[in-house]
């Protein structure tokens, strides 16, 4: 299982909060011995960190921070979902490529592609995504319902 660490901040992200990712990164080495990635928003009010335990892809493509083909999201990613082929297929016929062989990346274009909703129940902050193009349904309670049950 991987592991995500990450600070949010309204003032911005100093060197030495992303000093601290990369330090509590390091303390969940055992979550992901394989591989590391940092990830700092462009207005350096958001920095995560990730460690990778590869299982499902191997290759370096796999790395994280992903980046959507769109370039407008960015993820770090810990769990699986079980159903991510099929899913992975769904998004080739709406034209998405693939540079990975692992779900992270089908994840983020399901992202990419369509628009949600979400609201965090525990901290009580919304989230939400509209898709820039008018898309069909990729049936995302599939993955949803599949991402619950990882």
């Amino acid at each position: 299982m991987c592991g995500i660490v990450g600070v949010a901040s309204n003032l911005g992200v100093s060197n030495k909060l992303v000093n601290w990712a990369e330090e509590a990164s390091r303390s969940l080495m055992h979550r992901g011995p394989d591989d590391k990635g940092l990830l700092l928003s462009e207005n350096k009010k958001i920095c995560f960190a990730h460690r990778r335990l590869t299982i499902i892809d191997l290759s370096k493509a796999g790395h994280q921070p992903l980046v959507s083909q769109s370039k407008r999201f960015s993820i770090v990613f810990n769990g699986e979902i079980y159903n991510f082929k099929f899913l992975r297929d769904e998004l080739i016929k709406y034209g998405y490529d693939f540079h990975s062989s692992g779900d992270s990346e089908v994840v983020l274009n399901i992202i990419d592609l369509e628009e949600f909703f979400l609201l965090d129940q525990r901290n009580q902050t919304p989230s939400c995504n509209f898709a820039q193009a008018a898309t069909k349904s990729l049936i995302l309670g599939l993955l949803l319902q599949n991402y619950l049950r990882a």
